[in-house]
């Protein structure tokens, strides 16, 4: 009867003068004199619930019966849910829009705002009594006395910030109707943060949780501040409970204030208490030998100067006969060093011994821990293994889920080692596995120095390869550039010097990037070279080409080219497109893309090639610029996944024809630049440059 009375003064009569408050306000219940008596008499009916719900609800048998542990557990549970519902209520918290707009009038949504109001109350109420709950362990005479004056001051400076115009309207978020404090309201709020914090020193709950129980509450509470710190800080915004009474807004924006402080004492008391003395007394001597021993084999990155000293070091550390080291090799574990015993006796033991071993290490993931091996028939096969043991320790070598091997110690007496020397020995393991794993990162880094090396001496060969200076042409000026995707690649330009009236300029393209296609390129220079002095067509000249890739390349491998005669004297160039981006024509910054048909070389036999390749003779001005590029070039993206594409490049080549060739080259190097920052080249990029001097 009393339980049943307790719950109904503690829940059902608080929520029934909540609704009463309600149909106040929606005008359920017909209340004469205006507005501002509708908003009397509603705040009224509202602190009346909620006194009623504080009163009752303190000897709540959650509060009075659960221990320490589940307490903070129930605070933990109340807290975020209660943050959280803020949160949506602030419309620019981290994001966070509230779940409904609350308008005047909108029925539907003012059942929201009744709802979201009383849930708020009813966990700002609980917290509330939570806090209450634990200053009040293990009181003193004077707690009791400063608890009453945190409560008095509580109630002053819910009233001071209670909004001044009573016509406010209630079922929306409104303003504060002003932000402004006279000394009144000053005093009153430095008295209660003042009493909020002398109660904040009633923590000695904390000296009755254990050390995980300390860092578990630390953590909760520093993230329960990290959320609450900001709602606090918002004088500008009512809380989801404001959004149905101005009181009870003010009501749950105090108590988060009281636990924003209390629960920041209380990170800094566990924060004092966390280093245990007398814990560290008794690892102190085990902390600073495993310091030790992880500064000297943190700094060895040989193999077998890594497994030598780890072995000795463990055997010293933990006072053992014999120490040794398993790795997995090849699909199976052996013997990489030991220390105290010779490594032929481990690799001896029954298969039974080694098998139970290798299950317990490897497959769980134990630690094992022996004080008397053979007295106590815990491992199977130990007395016929031909060695004298009384203590055996062993623990897996392990990094993250990948188990690497394991690491064992021995005594010769029963009883060897202590309860915590596996501890110990779970430890080194770890550290002997962070020390396996930074000397093959040390190695891996070693190949990769040496292999940016050699493609670095890789990129300087593959560009000397290309014309270090151009030929001497009276009345014409090439230059020309290329910048490949990795270190080294597949594009290649060339110019050759026949004789006065002959100049032959190449611009080519090998499918793929890196070795394979620098090689290739190479090799393709060299037959470009050794073929041009006998052709005087560039289309025998890459039919020629085509059968010699045809019979010794690749068949994934093929080749796109630009080939090109240069007449000085005539002012002519002779051009032929083998599956290449066509050549240009920049004449009085009009641009003209000569797009001859071809397929590229090392695709079909020379028959077929013959029949596709067309070449063109073109007739030169001054002034004219003659433009050849790679794919690359245009295919270049941006952060956007944009391409430079042909429109861009010739535009730029347009507005850049009237200068000097070495200048549009470097113009044309700096757009490249700035349009692909921030994104790795995926292509090799060529361009090569002819303009006849006016």
């Amino acid at each position: 009867m009393h339980r049943t009375f307790q719950t109904l003064t503690a829940w059902i009569l608080p929520v029934l003068i909540f609704f009463l408050a309600y149909a106040v306000d929606v005008r359920l219940v017909d209340v004469t004199g205006g507005e501002s008596n509708k908003f009397m008499i509603r705040e009224l009916t509202v602190a009346a619930g909620l006194i009623l719900m504080i009163w009752s609800s303190r000897r709540s048998p959650c509060l009075v019966q659960s221990g320490l542990v589940q307490k903070l557990r129930l605070f933990g549970v109340l807290t975020f849910p209660f943050l959280i519902l803020e949160m949506a209520f602030s419309g620019d918290y981290f994001g966070i829009r509230p779940p409904v707009n609350i308008l005047p009038g909108e029925t539907g949504q003012a059942h929201f705002a009744v709802l979201f109001a009383l849930t708020g109350t009813i966990m700002a109420v609980w917290i509330f009594h939570i806090i209450r709950s634990l200053i009040f362990i293990q009181q003193s005479r004077t707690t009791r006395g400063n608890y009453r004056f945190m409560a008095i001051f509580l109630i002053l400076y819910i009233i001071s910030r209670l909004p001044a115009d009573g016509n406010a309207p209630i079922l929306f978020l409104p303003s504060r109707m002003d932000t402004s404090m006279v000394p009144v309201d000053i005093i009153i709020l430095a008295l209660f943060l003042f009493s909020v914090f002398i109660n904040g020193f009633r923590c000695k709950w904390m000296h009755y949780l254990n050390h995980q129980q300390k860092i578990a509450v630390f953590f909760l509470f520093i993230v329960i501040n990290v959320l609450a710190v900001p709602r606090v800080l918002d004088s500008q915004t009512w809380l989801s409970t404001g959004s149905f009474s101005p009181l009870l807004g003010e009501f749950a924006h105090a108590v988060l204030i009281i636990m924003v402080i209390y629960v920041s004492m209380a990170c800094l008391g566990i924060l004092l208490q966390l280093p245990a003395a007398k814990l560290m007394d008794q690892r102190k001597k085990e902390i600073e030998s495993l310091q030790t021993l992880s500064a000297t084999i943190g700094s060895v990155f040989d193999n077998d100067a890594l497994f030598e000293k780890t072995t000795n070091l463990c055997k010293n550390l933990l006072h053992a006969d014999f120490v040794w080291m398993s790795l997995k090799t090849d699909d199976r574990y052996a013997v990489v060093r030991s220390a105290g015993i010779r490594r032929s006796v481990p690799d001896s033991m029954p298969s039974e011994m080694n098998a139970f071993l290798h299950t317990k290490l490897v497959e769980n993931r134990e630690t094992l821990f022996f004080s008397d091996v053979y007295r106590g028939k815990q491992v199977p096969g130990v007395k016929r293994w031909n060695q004298r043991i009384g203590s055996l320790v062993a623990a897996p070598i392990r990094l993250k889920d990948q188990v690497l091997g394991a690491l064992y110690a021995g005594t010769l007496e029963s009883y060897g080692f202590l309860e915590e020397t596996g501890d110990m020995i779970q430890a080194y393991a770890n550290q002997v596995a962070v020390a396996i794993e930074n000397s093959r990162l040390v190695q891996v880094t070693i190949e990769q120095e040496r292999y940016r090396e050699e493609l670095r001496l890789a990129h300087v060969a593959q560009m000397r390869l290309l014309p270090q200076e151009m030929p001497d042409c009276p009345g014409y000026n090439i230059q020309g550039f290329c910048m490949t995707a990795n270190d080294i690649g597949g594009d290649f330009y060339d110019v050759i010097s026949l004789s006065e009236d002959r100049l032959d300029l190449v611009v080519g393209d090998v499918s793929g990037k890196g070795a394979d296609a620098a090689f290739y390129m190479a090799e393709l220079k060299g037959m470009i070279r050794s073929l041009a002095p006998h052709h005087t067509s560039p289309k025998d000249i890459l039919l020629e080409m085509n059968e010699y890739l045809c019979r010794h390349f690749d068949q994934q491998t093929f080749v796109t080219l630009l080939y090109a005669i240069l007449y000085p004297k005539r002012k002519q160039i002779r051009a032929v497109r083998a599956g290449h981006p066509p050549l240009g024509i920049v004449r009085q910054k009009e641009v003209t893309w000569i797009e001859t048909k071809g397929l590229g070389l090392g695709i079909s036999s020379n028959d077929l090639l013959k029949k596709s390749l067309r070449m063109k003779t073109l007739p030169l001005v001054k002034n004219d610029l003659v433009v050849m590029y790679t794919d690359g070039l245009v295919e270049a993206r941006n952060k956007e996944g944009q391409e430079f594409g042909e429109m861009r490049l010739q535009e730029l080549i347009s507005d850049l024809s009237s200068g000097e060739v070495q200048h549009i080259i470097d113009e044309t190097r700096k757009e490249m630049n700035r349009f692909t920052e921030g994104v790795s080249r995926h292509d090799d990029i060529t361009l090569m440059l002819v303009k006849v001097n006016p």
